[in-house]
């Protein structure tokens, strides 16, 4: 065995073990994804969420929330989140898993603090991990 290539096996490995060690996929086990809509003097909004393993939904803030789960497509739910004043609304998807991907959220209705509809398009979700 010639000396440079025992070198370039040792690299090879160091090189291997930084790379499966920089790819920690993070935490693991049962939580809550938070979950945020925010948008102009937002009252209430349905939204349609899509997504494996969702064992439930939990009001956080001032916010309340209820949910229904789809008897027809499994995974899908269909949910409700109200707030008495205007403003951000909170809440919590809770999952078996938080390292399972992301649930697809879409805005079914939107409605202002006044209890006017307005479009969905003006409700804007985020999850937080």
């Amino acid at each position: 065995m010639r000396p440079g290539s025992r070198w370039f096996g040792v690299r090879w490995v160091l090189l291997a073990t930084l790379t499966v060690a920089a790819c920690d996929s993070g935490p693991s086990g049962p939580g809550a994804f938070e979950t945020t809509v925010t948008g102009e003097a937002l009252g209430g909004v349905l939204l349609q969420v899509d997504g494996p393993g969702i064992l439930g939904f939990e009001a956080r803030g001032d916010a309340r929330v209820y949910a229904a789960v789809d008897s027809v497509r499994p995974g899908r739910h269909r949910v409700l989140v109200i707030t008495p004043g205007s403003g951000e609304l909170r809440f919590g998807i809770v999952v078996e898993d938080v390292a399972i991907e992301s649930p697809a959220i879409t805005v079914l209705q939107a409605t202002r603090a006044d209890n006017r509809l307005t479009t969905p398009s003006a409700a804007v979700v985020r999850i937080v991990r």
